[in-house]
């Protein structure tokens, strides 16, 4: 099956769900925007992402985000995932000169297969 950790059982604490870390770039915008910004995610889970992006956002922005499948979640690496979901948390960095991390959490997702002639 295609992302069985994401449909996983909540794994650890009853409240929060099992996060793989990876380093993969996230394509997100705030929901209804024409333009894309790009960060990096730092982990994810099947309830959401923390990312690292260049810019602040506010808590319950709404996004739309997109990225490339890990091979740590997926049978197939590469896949694309297209969610929305809201900005729930930010992490401050410790030195002044590193970006801002931001946990969304999904309301929803749906993965894009490869066909045969991509």
């Amino acid at each position: 099956m295609v992302w069985e950790f994401l449909r996983g059982k909540k794994g650890g604490r009853q409240d929060r769900a099992s996060r793989v870390p990876v380093d993969i770039p996230i394509h997100f915008r705030e929901a209804g925007e024409f333009g894309w910004s790009v960060g990096k995610i730092k982990n994810l889970s099947r309830s959401g992402v923390l990312f690292r992006a260049g810019q602040r956002i506010a808590i319950n922005t709404p996004l739309e985000m997109q990225f490339n499948a890990p091979p740590e979640v997926g049978p197939v690496p590469g896949e694309l995932v297209v969610a929305r979901g809201k900005i729930v948390r930010t992490l401050m960095p410790a030195a002044s000169d590193q970006f801002p991390s931001f946990a969304a959490r999904f309301s929803a997702y749906s993965v894009v297969r490869k066909s045969k002639n991509w």
